[in-house]
């Protein structure tokens, strides 16, 4: 299978766009589209973009399309469509409650689908970076090497620390939400909606 150093001859304007633990992504332009392309930085993490880019293809085979749309794809890298977006953290700097709360909403209900359907995303800590919001504030996620399938209703209660980080939970709903939450998937899930929709907090300053 081909490698990175043997396709970079054909991405033009390579860049490199940020640095991470296991990574690099650059961007560039492939057939004349915008790509963003994810590179292993060391042998040692190879498997993990092989994990990622099964993620990711099978999210596609099932109808989710908030996730990097992958174009092609090697040994040690996949290149995708560049999303034109923004972190989590930066866009809400800038938009209003409501918008806020509807961001919120999308996520939850992403969340809330793949746990139907097995699919752990993992890593839900780092929400504020490895979501991106779209100036239309579509939601998309990325970071898919942590992630794992056959694991049903692992989503949400991570998802739920976080609306108590944002002061939208009590720690008593956070533990009940929990506990409660496997057995009872469907209603916590519209508990948690209400919750998100009625909130009067403006929570961007606890990012």
């Amino acid at each position: 299978m081909v490698h990175f150093e043997n396709i970079k001859k054909d991405i033009k304007n390579l860049k490199i766009f940020s640095k991470g633990w296991r990574g690099l992504i650059f961007t560039g332009f492939y057939n004349n589209e915008k790509v963003a392309i994810k590179v292993a930085n060391r042998k040692e993490v190879i498997e993990n973009i092989k994990i990622e880019i099964d993620n990711i293809m099978l999210l596609r085979s099932k109808n989710f399309y908030n996730i990097p749309e992958i174009i092609e794809y090697g040994e040690d890298f996949f290149i995708y469509k560049f999303i034109d977006a923004f972190t989590l953290k930066e866009v809400f700097t800038s938009i209003d409650l409501e918008q806020k709360k509807n961001i919120l909403i999308k996520i939850l209900n992403v969340l809330y689908q793949w746990d139907k359907i097995g699919f752990f995303k993992n890593e839900l800590k780092k929400l504020t970076t490895n979501i991106l919001i779209s100036n239309k504030l579509d939601v998309y996620f990325i970071d898919f090497e942590k992630s794992r399938q056959n694991k049903f209703y692992k989503n949400i209660p991570q998802y739920i620390q976080f609306l108590k980080n944002l002061n939208i939970l009590s720690m008593d709903e956070v533990l009940y939400f929990g506990k409660n939450y496997k057995s009872n998937p469907d209603k916590i899930y519209i508990i948690l909606k209400d919750k998100i929709l009625s909130s009067k907090k403006d929570f961007s300053t606890l990012f």
